[in-house]
């Protein structure tokens, strides 16, 4: 089997084509048995010589986020010439709040300049991308996403697939803790809003804290500084670390000693488990809000309710008594994140694609005999 993945290049786009194409591809790979490769978005839509190349010899084209625009004539393109075309997405972009950057793009069709390429000379993309991405999903042969919920919101819209956020466990494990004073709570959002600081709770708690532990430093990773700097924490209690590469993020998370996963909104419910998985391969004891998300590996570390005190209470214990929550998350919350291995359960993944074309080579054959 052939496997293309087609996604942008854009930076805010880096964490979700690591984990839902790049990982993927390469787990594929690693089987010797089936062949992926991995096609930017603006070749696919210009239908360049080596996107033919590449698109005529895969059995299955899986589009990453972007049913829209342009995108949706390739698309048509290729399921004429009998092609299996999913779609990939990992995130409500129906549910995303005015405050969120990618509202303006999938809510209003406004993009930057520098997309004008891509989107066109028109100052914005008509109907909303939103809009085209619901008529997309009707065109396609179904679509792969990472959790329960999404599943449940798309259902009706076209052949769900139920695709979770498996992990490269060595590129963990090759990772070692940094040693440095103090304790570090931390966490790295890309799209950090005010919003999830204020209305989770954690922004009132982490500032309780740390007046009342000057030990404690917060560490937290994204592209919105200002987010950072409206915190009431003193300067040498906080440390921002702007967005960068996935070696940048692993190297900044051997520096956490107690990890968060905050959320709120109907948006934060439709969340993968990344970050909760992420910390239980670097044996970090986590808190995370409370919610489906996380709800598979409540066993493995502590959800809270959505305000300052629950935040508190259990930050508290953790910090008083670090070793023994250490010692904790190094026993069973680690064995299970090893069992959330991408290359343990790339058949899993495999099935999905061979189930899809499978279903069109089905609907083919029902064709041709009614014919």
């Amino acid at each position: 089997m052939k496997i293309t993945y087609v996604h942008s290049n854009w930076i805010e786009d880096a964490v979700s084509v690591e984990w839902r194409c790049a990982s993927v591809a390469r787990a594929i790979r690693r089987t010797r048995r089936h062949v992926a490769h991995q096609l930017d978005i603006h070749e696919f839509v210009q239908n360049t010589l080596g996107a033919q190349v590449v698109c005529q010899s895969s059995d299955i084209i899986v589009i990453h986020r972007y049913l829209t625009g342009p995108v949706l004539s390739a698309v048509q393109r290729w399921k004429a010439r009998d092609k299996v075309v999913l779609v990939d997405f990992d995130e409500a972009f129906d549910l995303l709040e005015p405050s969120d950057p990618s509202y303006q793009f999938w809510q209003k069709g406004l993009f930057t300049a520098d997309r004008a390429y891509f989107w066109g000379d028109k100052p914005r993309v008509e109907p909303e991308p939103i809009a085209q991405f619901k008529w997309g999903l009707r065109q396609v042969d179904g679509a792969t996403l990472p959790t329960s919920t999404l599943e449940t919101d798309w259902f009706p819209s076209a052949p769900i697939h139920l695709l979770k956020d498996y992990i490269e466990i060595d590129r963990y494990r090759n990772t070692t803790q940094i040693a440095h004073d103090g304790i570090v709570i931390g966490f790295g959002d890309y799209y950090l809003s005010p919003q999830t600081l204020h209305k989770s709770g954690i922004k009132a708690a982490l500032e309780a804290l740390c007046q009342k532990h000057p030990r404690v430093k917060i560490l937290i990773t994204c592209t919105n500084q200002a987010v950072f700097d409206e915190m009431k924490i003193r300067q040498e209690q906080k440390v921002f670390v702007p967005w960068g590469t996935t070696a940048e993020w692993l190297r900044t998370l051997a520096q956490i000693d107690i990890g968060l996963a905050p959320i709120q909104g109907e948006y934060g419910q439709r969340r993968s488990w990344r970050s909760v998985l992420e910390y239980m391969l670097m044996k970090i004891p986590w808190v995370a809000s409370e919610g489906y998300p996380y709800h598979d590996l409540a066993s493995y570390g502590w959800l809270v309710q959505n305000n300052p005190d629950a935040w508190a209470r259990i930050l508290s214990d953790m910090i008083e008594h670090l070793d023994d929550y250490r010692n904790e998350a190094a026993g069973e919350p680690y064995l299970s994140g090893l069992g959330k291995d991408l290359d343990d359960n790339i058949d899993q993944v495999l099935s999905i694609y061979h189930g899809a074309l499978n279903n069109l080579t089905a609907g083919v054959n029902s064709q041709n005999v009614t014919g």
